[in-house]
Order: structure tokens, then sequence, then C-alpha cells
């Protein structure tokens, strides 16, 4: 490092800092299993400061035993790299940490200050606490940008920053990350865990002004480590799981991506939160070692017992395709969390690869549960909901406890191509689904909103509020309460109007409005349409009717041989029989009206002079016409015309 030294502080601890008060700061770097550290029963205070930080296959490490630890801080005014492990001290020590092993210490904070951080290659930063009663430090990171990729696929697993308790009862640390641009790769982890032991879990806290991207599994297929930003209650630990609060301006989580809030022992898992401008959720992998899928989730594990943390989401564009997933679920003892999102235009779309087991997992936003507990509601607020290609959004629990509720609030909702809202019961009861479309709900291509209560289940409820509903009958698409055993849902629709859907006792090949139950007793349907309202603008009549014979004007009568004479087809056929042909415009059928006459012939080239009546001359109101020698009409305004044209009557018309 040019211009620096290394001093050794009571107070401070080790400092590697430039001694110069300008400074032209040079380069640390650490190598070859190099190790800095520091410890005690408080610990040992490290600051590092220059132009940039290498650790590679090194460790930069303060422990603590029982008191208050003095952490590590560096800043550097270009870059951080952390790399590869530290074989002669375990591949945990590689990077930077913090640690306390006795009994009601803290260990030390980590806070990183660069332009760029990279950590690769099965390094990392951390924080652990092992005592009892004790609590891991907080780590903070500020930078432009910040990137983890690991090289080595061995590693992914523990390639991240993570803040870690790993005995005894405490507390984890919380986990703060502030950047433009924030990069997670190739089973790269961002996390706070609890693995064994009672405690509370940090929470993430993470604001990425332009994007934060998670993408890539660590063996680069759709199974292994997956790519993520995780809280996790792990299966020996009790406790309260740390929330994860993401604000950004792109969040994209694509081949293996996922944002987790997982219980795998006992406890209540923490609340998952997200601001973003754009959202996008795709291409779903399973991680190698929880077997659990990619995505925005929250979860209650096979084996675990608690409460489920809710998502909370906010955007103006959420996009999930190619088996993107967004997903409350418990399969242990307790209940699910719900899926909740305020977004203005969502796009759920299509259907995954075949996984390693063969199956092929649709694109979906869904609360479900497999036990005896109440499943989560999966509630959406947005302007536009479409919903297509074979995609999902449902609610179920197929255990014996209740399903959750599918409530969605939009200005239009639009399905296609066999998708489906759905709600699904197994033994309890629930799984209503209530929608709101101020003006439209469209269904094409054999799509379906649907409840199914399967068992002695009843079937859930189905409540839709639309401007208009519109199918088109011969594809196949249904709104339909169903059940086997148990009462058949009822279905309550208020509209305007429905256009192609009509009620059937059964499922038919058309488009159907159904509630029935195999073997009980089925619900019912109704329709409310609302009509114009006759209070509003109401038009007082007249007291007096018009006379009609004033206003007709007398016909000929047929006798007299009169005839009426059509020059030219216009939009009359030859005769009532034939179609009129004309050009196709948007599905209406128009002809304009050109004129093709040669109009030189009606040209004049002389000067118009407008003729302006003199002062004297006054106009006089015309009281009369008559039929001149040459047998034209003119009118007069003389007082006592010296022959006046009789009314006409149909015997003075002539003949043609």
């Amino acid at each position: 490092m040019q211009n620096a030294g290394i001093t050794i502080d009571n107070l401070a601890g080790w400092q590697l800092a430039s001694t110069v008060t300008t400074p032209n700061w040079g380069t640390i770097s650490l190598q070859q299993s190099s190790a800095l550290k520091t410890g005690g029963t408080d610990g040992g205070a490290i600051h590092i400061q220059g132009r940039g930080l290498t650790v590679q296959s090194s460790s930069i490490a303060a422990s603590t035993v029982s008191g208050q630890g003095k952490g590590i801080t560096v800043q550097t005014t270009e870059y951080v790299n952390v790399s590869g492990v530290s074989p002669s001290q375990g591949i945990f020590n590689a990077g930077l940490a913090t640690s306390v092993s006795g009994n009601g210490g803290r260990a030390g904070n980590i806070t990183v200050e660069t332009g760029r951080l990279q950590v690769s290659d099965g390094a990392g930063i951390r924080s652990t606490s092992t005592g009892n009663g004790s609590r891991s430090g907080d780590i903070t990171i500020r930078a432009a940008d910040v990137k983890l990729n690991p090289l080595s696929p061995a590693s992914a697993g523990i390639t991240g920053i993570a803040s870690l308790l790993n005995g005894g009862s405490g507390e984890t640390g919380n986990l703060i990350i502030e950047a433009e641009r924030i990069g997670v790769f190739n089973g790269g982890r961002i996390g706070t865990d609890m693995r064994v032991g009672t405690g509370i879990g940090g929470d993430i806290t993470i604001h990425a002004s332009e994007s934060l991207e998670i993408s890539g599994t660590s063996t680069n297929r759709n199974i292994g480590v997956t790519s993520g930003i995780t809280s996790t209650i792990g299966l020996n630990a009790n406790g309260q799981g740390g929330n994860i609060a993401i604000d950004t301006g792109r969040l994209m989580l694509s081949k293996g991506g996922s944002i987790s809030s997982a219980i795998g022992g006992i406890g209540r898992a923490g609340n998952i939160d997200i601001r973003a401008t754009d959202v996008s959720v795709s291409d779903l992998a399973i991680d190698a070692n929880t077997r659990t899928l990619s995505g925005i989730s929250v979860s209650i594990g096979e084996k675990a017992s608690g409460q489920g943390g809710n998502i909370n989401l906010q955007a103006d564009r959420l996009s999930v395709f190619n088996g993107g997933q967004i997903t409350s679920s418990s399969l242990g003892q307790g209940s699910a969390g719900s899926v909740n999102l305020r977004v203005n235009d969502i796009d759920v779309q299509g259907i995954s690869q075949a996984l390693p087991d063969g199956r092929i997992l649709p694109s979906t936003i869904t609360a479900s549960s497999a036990n005896a507990f109440t499943a989560g509601s999966v509630n959406i607020t947005a302007d536009s909901l479409r919903v297509r290609d074979g995609a999902e959004i449902t609610v179920s629990n197929s255990g014996t406890g209740d399903a959750g509720n599918l409530n969605i609030n939009a200005r239009n909702i639009f399905l296609d191509n066999g998708a489906s809202l759905r709600a699904e019961a197994n033994g309890g009861s629930r799984g209503n689904i209530r929608l709101q479309a101020s003006d439209f709900l469209l269904l094409r291509h054999g799509s379906n909103i649907i409840t199914n209560a399967r068992g002695a289940s009843t079937g859930g409820n189905i409540d839709i509020s639309a401007g208009s509903i519109v199918a088109i009958p011969q594809e196949n698409s249904d709104i339909s309460a169903n059940a086997v055993l148990g009462q058949g849902g009822n279905i309550q629709i208020t509209t305007q109007g429905i256009f192609g859907l009509k009620f059937r006792p059964q499922l038919t090949p058309e488009s159907d409005i159904t509630a029935s139950s195999q073997f009980g007793v089925s619900g019912t349907v109704q329709v409310n349409t609302i009509g114009i309202d006759p209070n509003s603008g109401l038009v007082e009549l007249p007291v007096n009717v018009t006379d009609p014979s004033q206003q007709i004007a007398t016909g000929c009568a047929g006798s007299e041989g009169s005839r009426f004479v059509a020059t030219g087809r216009g939009g009359v056929p030859q005769n009532p029989l034939q179609q009129v042909t004309s050009n196709v415009y948007d599905g209406l059928r128009l002809r304009t009206w050109s004129d093709i006459r040669n109009l030189t012939a009606y040209r004049k080239t002389g000067e118009v002079i407008a003729q302006i009546p003199t002062k004297e001359a006054v106009l006089v109101q015309a009281k009369g016409w008559r039929r001149n020698a040459d047998g034209k009409i003119e009118i007069f305004a003389d007082k006592s015309p010296t022959q006046v044209q009789p009314a006409l009557t149909c015997a003075a018309v002539p003949r043609s």
C-alpha cells in the first residue's frame, strides 16, 4: 500500500491507512492464505482504508469471547474484491468475518464502503454467534455496485453475505445493503439464518436505486444451489425469522433466482416486503439442498411448525412467466401467510420447462397448504390483470384445513388460452373467489374461473361484479362452483351484460355457468343485470299532443299511376334478395361516395361579382310562385300577380 502504514491503538485497534493528510491511496492485497486477525474478551477493531482491497483465499477476522466486539470497517475509493477459500483455516474463514463465542457477548459489526464490491468463488462476508444469549453483528454495505458471483460450483452454497446463529440462544444481526446496482448470480446468497438454538433472526434491508438482479444456480441448470436472498429458521432452530425489505427500480428473478422466508424448525417466518417499478419472476428451478422452488416465497417446511410470513408487493408492472412462482405455502403444522399485490399492470403467463423429476408447472401466484390449518389468501389490486397460456392464480388446501380466499379488484381481467382463477378445498371450507372488474371480465380459449370442493367439503362461492362479462360460446370457457359430496358453491354475478356464457346444470363443451354437486345439493346461480337508471335524465312530456295531420304531407293514391324512379344503385340492391357488397373496415361493411364526374364543363373563369342591393332597395317577402311562359317555376313578391299557380294535386302532376 502506497503512503500507508499499520498502526496499533489501544482504543481503535489495528488500522491500515494512509499517513498523509491528503491521501493518494494505493491498494491493499491479502493473498495465499494470509490472515489479519484481532481477538480477546472485547475483541479488537480493524480499520482499512485505501484505493482498493483484495482478499484472495485469505481472511480478515475480528473475534469476541464475551464482550462487545469492535468489528471491521473497510473504506476504499474504488473496489473491494473478496474471493476464494482458505484451505488452511477452513472454508468458512475466507473473506471478512466477525464472531462471538462466549455467553452474552456481541460480535462486532462489519461495514464496507466502496465503489464496487465483488464476492466470489466460495468467499463470504459473515458475522456469527455461537454463544448462549449472544448476538452476531450487523453487516452494512454501501457501494455503487455489489456483485456476488461464485466461480466454483462446489463452494457456491456458502458464497454471499450472511449472518448466522450457530448455537445456544440469542439473535442474528441485521443486514443492510445500499447500492445503485446489485447482482446475485450462480448460487450466491444474501441471508440471515438461525441454524440452531432459540432466538430472533435479523432483518434484511436492501435498497438498489437502479436494479436488483438474482439469477442462476450453482450448476447453471434448473436444479442446483439457487441464488437468493433468504431469511431462514433452520431445522434445529426455534424463533422469529427476520423480515426482508427490498426497495428498487427493477427487480429481476430468473433461472433459479429467489427471495424466500422459510421455517424449517419452529417459529414464525418473517415477511417479505417489496417496492419496485418493474418486477419479473421467471424460469423455475429447484434448490438442490432444500428441494424448494425458486421465485418469491414464504413457507413452512414439512417438519416445521409455526406461522408463515406474508408477501407484500407494490409495483407499477409485474410479469410472471416461464414457470415463475410467487407462493405462500405450508406443508407443516401451521397456517400459511397471504400474498398481497398492489400492482398497476400484472401479466402471468405460460408454464415451466420440464424439471428433473418430470414435472411441468404453470406460472403462478398462489397461497396453498397441505394440512389441517388455514391456508393463506391471495389479494390483488390492479388496473389490468392478464392470465394467459396455462398460467394460474390459485388458493388451495389439499389437507383437511380451510382454503384461503382469492380476492381480485381490477379495472379489467383477461383470461386466455387455458388460464384459470381457481380455489380448491379437500376437507375444509372457504376457498371463495371474489372478483371486481369495473370495465370487463373476458374469458377466451378454454379459460376458467372455478371453485372445487373434494370429498364432503362445501364448494366455494364465486362473487363477480363486472361492467360486462364476455366469452365465446364455442371456446368452452367456464365459471363454475363444483362439489362432489358436499353442497355446490353459490355463484352471484352483478353486471351490465353477460355475453357468450349461459347457465347450465352441468358443464358442457360450450361456455357455461354452473353450480353443481356430483352427489350432493347443487348451489345457486344469481345474476343481477344492471341497466340504465330510469330516474336519471327524465324529460317531462308536453300536455298537448301535436296534431299529426298538420305535420304529414298527403300522399298520392296508388290508383293515380304515379311512380318512383331510382337512378343508379347507391345503397339499394338490384333486387330484395341480393346482398349489398362493399368495402370492409374493422368488421363493418362500408362504401364511401365519390364524385367521378368530369367537372371541367361546370367551371367558369369569369370574375364573380356580388350584387349588393342599394340603400334604397327594400327586400320584400315572397308571396307566391307561378309557372312562366317557358314552363319554369318562379317566385314573385308583388301583391297582385297576374297568374297564380294553383296548389298541386296528384292529378296535376305531369306523367314522365
